[in-house]
């Protein structure tokens, strides 16, 4: 296994995430876990919004299955350079249950430290790096987090740019649907704080979340994916 990335295998039944007021059962063979540490995303700009979204991401893994597995990669400027600050982290693959949460947050924790006082990646290439490095959604059952703002700025498009002009958000359509058979969830989208003490962060108009929302659903619906819920924004 190569890249950056964190390996778990789980125990216990099926992954947990809320569709509006009702909740959907997901039995995940596997988790991947995208994590934006670009300058200002919530990873990198609030400790409080980084321990929620620790928690969330141990939410999911504490009902799935043995032998399931969490990939963790980082999203920022150059994935390579990134890839170079961290090595693969292989956990125990026998630890009982009890111990992966504190496995994810501390992997979470270690992966995200380089990034935190301002040293946010000064570019968010979400699109690239989930193309360049996607997930397997071959099992049918296997779910991607994305833990970002969502403000892509990357090498092909700025959706930055396009919210600070007003400018219509036209995210590059994926040439194949290489997400067919994942389901995608989105935390944190149109949150971010320069404060470190705010713990709801500093967000988006309502209306510029619901753009920014509506872009990146015909992005996910363009690469495949089986159901898309945000959370977060």
């Amino acid at each position: 296994m190569g890249g950056n990335y964190l390996k778990v295998l789980l125990a216990a039944g099926g992954i947990l995430f809320a569709t509006g007021c009702s909740t959907e059962m997901i039995e995940a063979a596997e988790m991947n876990v995208y994590m934006d540490v670009s300058k200002y995303s919530v990873l990198t700009s609030s400790e409080p919004l980084r321990e929620d979204a620790i928690e969330f991401v141990q939410q999911q893994a504490d009902k799935m299955m043995t032998g399931d597995q969490i990939r963790f990669r980082l999203v920022g400027a150059n994935d390579i350079r990134i890839a170079e600050r961290k090595t693969e982290i292989l956990t125990d693959l026998s630890r009982p249950m009890e111990n992966i949460s504190p496995a994810i947050a501390a992997a979470m924790l270690e992966m995200t430290d380089p990034f935190l006082d301002g040293e946010g990646e000064d570019w968010t290439n979400i699109l690239a790096s989930v193309q360049t490095f996607p997930p397997d959604c071959s099992s049918g059952r296997n779910l991607v987090l994305f833990i970002t703002d969502g403000m892509e700025n990357g090498d092909d498009y700025s959706a930055q740019h396009a919210i600070a002009t007003s400018a219509e958000i036209e995210l590059p359509i994926p040439a194949e649907p290489f997400l067919e058979g994942c389901n995608v969830v989105v935390w944190g989208l149109g949150i971010s704080s320069r404060n470190p003490e705010t713990k709801a962060g500093t967000m988006l108009t309502p209306r510029q979340i619901a753009v920014l929302k509506d872009a990146w659903r015909v992005w996910f619906e363009a690469a495949g994916a089986e159901s898309i819920v945000f959370l977060g924004g």
